[in-house]
């Protein structure tokens, strides 16, 4: 995200192959990491008008995420913990974490060379879990993240 911000190109060489052996059930704890630095990266990075348009989608999709969980939790299936889903947002209750947030939005700025809307034109409206084929995703989430998407990428 840094690098495109920065105004370099990110190029994929799609012939590379990475094996990579890790068994998610046996690190939940990583999770929290994920979902953690993954809000992180955006209230980072993001320009205040590309949070504010996305945050319906954003809370769309994390009632999903937490809805998923707590089945998951109910009928004891290995799926996103709702214990490390929840942990994840506490983290940023602390006060010192809005005062790193917020320094760091001041690195970005000075960082950046491209807009939002420069770098979000490579992203996709889809989302998939390679662990998960859910046709409430297909059907139902995936085509109103589409037809959102599609409304406020010109607005970004």
């Amino acid at each position: 995200w840094r690098f495109a911000l920065a105004g370099y190109r990110n190029v994929v060489c799609a012939s590379s192959r990475v094996a990579h052996r890790y068994e998610f059930s046996r690190s939940i704890t990583k999770f929290y990491f994920i979902e953690r630095n993954r809000l992180i990266i955006m209230l980072k990075h993001y320009q205040i008008k590309t949070l504010f348009l996305l945050f319906p989608l954003f809370v769309f999709w994390e009632c999903g995420m937490v809805s998923y969980s707590i089945v998951g939790f109910i009928f004891q299936k290995k799926t996103i913990a709702i214990r490390e889903k929840l942990r994840g947002y506490l983290y940023f209750f602390h006060p010192s974490v809005w005062r790193y947030i917020m320094h760091e939005r001041q690195k970005s700025k000075r960082l950046r060379r491209q807009p939002d809307q420069a770098i979000m034109k490579h992203f996709t409206d889809e989302i998939s879990f390679q662990d998960i084929d859910n046709p409430l995703i297909q059907r139902i989430a995936n085509p109103l993240t589409h037809l959102y998407w599609k409304y406020i990428k010109n607005f970004i």
